[in-house]
């Protein structure tokens, strides 16, 4: 399954089985870390947030620093079905 959080600036894309999230848009363009929009990126944990509170999740960093991103407030969050099979390499 995978989880969409809507931040105040971007929309955001959570497979928690595969531990990977990506950014599929925003007002802003993306930062080097978080990517490509709609590129998936593997991360380390994912706080666990609800509406009105941030999303704050650390990298997977192979050089052994800990990088980590936080979104704007969330303002939705929706539940999709899980990624079919050819999807799941993207």
């Amino acid at each position: 399954m995978t989880v969409r959080y809507q931040t105040a600036n971007s929309l955001y894309e959570v497979d928690e089985r595969l531990r990977r999230i990506r950014r599929l848009s925003g007002v802003n363009d993306p930062t080097p870390r978080v990517g490509v929009d709609g590129e998936w990126r593997p991360y380390q944990a994912l706080a666990q947030t609800e509406i009105g509170l941030v999303i704050l999740w650390p990298w997977i960093n192979p050089n052994g620093t800990l990088p980590t991103t936080i979104t704007s407030p969330v303002v939705a969050v929706t539940w999709n079905q899980p990624a079919e099979p050819a999807e799941l390499g993207r």
